[in-house]
C-alpha cells in the first residue's frame, strides 16, 4: 500500500561527491575542482548534507557528511592527483558514507580513466547502491574518443542505468559545467514514493508507470 508521496523540493538531500584524483587528472584537476565546487554551491539547500570522496588507487574520505558548505570548499585544495584509478572501490566506499534511512540520496562521480585497480567488482558496486537506494551519476571527462572508450570498455553505463542515474560525456569546453547543471536540475525534479508490503524475505521488482506518452520514469528502490 502507498504510504506517502512527496516532491523533491520538500525533502532534504544527502549527496556524495566523488572526484577522480589519479595521476591522469593532473592537467584537468583545477577545472574539475572548480566545476565540482560550483555544483555544490548550486545544489546544496538549507537542510541538505554532502560528503566528499577522492580516489586514485584507493578511495579516501576527504570530508565526512556535513551541511557546512564552506568546510567542503576548504577541502578541495588538499586533493592532489597521483596514482591509478579504482572507480568501483570508490562507489562501494562512498555508499558507506550515507546515513541510513529515508530521504533523497545521490552519488556523483567525475572520472577520466579506466578502472584497473578496484578490488570490488562492478556487480558489487551496483548491488550496494541499489540496496542503499542511491542513484549513481557518472561524468566521463576527456577527449571524445577517450571518454567514449571509457564507457565502451567499462560497466559505468550499467552502474548508472541499474541504479537510476545517468552517464554524461564531458568532451568539450563547458561540458563539465553543463553536466553538473543537468544533474542539479534532475535532483530537484524528483519525487519520493513510499509504500509497504507484507514481509516475505524477497527482493521486490518495482516499476513506476507514467500516464503520459513518450515519458518513462527512472526509479531507485531502497529499504528493501
Amino acid at each position: 500500500a502507498v504510504e506517502g508521496f512527496q516532491y523533491a523540493e520538500d525533502l532534504s538531500l544527502m549527496l556524495g561527491l566523488v572526484l577522480d584524483s589519479s595521476g591522469s587528472m593532473d592537467e584537468r584537476m583545477i577545472e574539475a575542482k572548480q566545476a565540482a565546487g560550483g555544483f555544490l554551491g548550486q545544489v546544496m539547500k538549507p537542510g541538505d548534507r554532502a560528503f566528499l570522496v577522492d580516489f586514485d588507487t584507493r578511495p579516501r574520505l576527504a570530508h565526512p557528511l556535513t551541511d557546512d558548505l564552506a568546510a567542503l570548499f576548504r577541502t578541495f585544495p588538499g586533493i592532489q592527483p597521483e596514482g591509478a584509478t579504482a572507480i568501483y572501490d570508490s562507489v562501494v566506499f562512498s555508499i558507506l558514507q550515507f546515513d541510513p534511512g529515508r530521504g533523497r540520496k545521490a552519488l556523483v562521480i567525475l572520472t577520466d580513466g579506466d578502472d584497473y585497480q578496484s578490488r570490488y567488482s562492478p556487480r558489487r558496486a551496483i548491488d550496494d547502491a541499489q540496496e542503499a537506494g542511491v542513484p549513481v551519476y557518472v561524468i566521463a571527462l576527456g577527449e571524445d574518443k577517450q571518454a567514449r572508450r571509457i564507457l565502451k570498455t567499462s560497466d559505468l553505463d550499467s552502474l548508472t542505468e541499474k541504479t537510476g542515474g545517468r552517464v554524461f560525456l564531458a568532451t568539450q569546453p563547458g561540458d563539465l559545467e553543463k553536466a553538473y547543471a543537468e544533474i542539479n536540475a534532475e535532483l530537484r525534479s524528483q519525487y519520493l514514493l513510499t509504500f509497504y508490503t507484507e514481509p516475505d524475505g524477497k527482493d521486490l521488482d518495482v516499476e513506476v508507470l507514467v500516464d503520459r506518452p513518450g515519458v518513462k520514469a527512472r526509479t531507485v528502490v531502497g529499504g528493501r
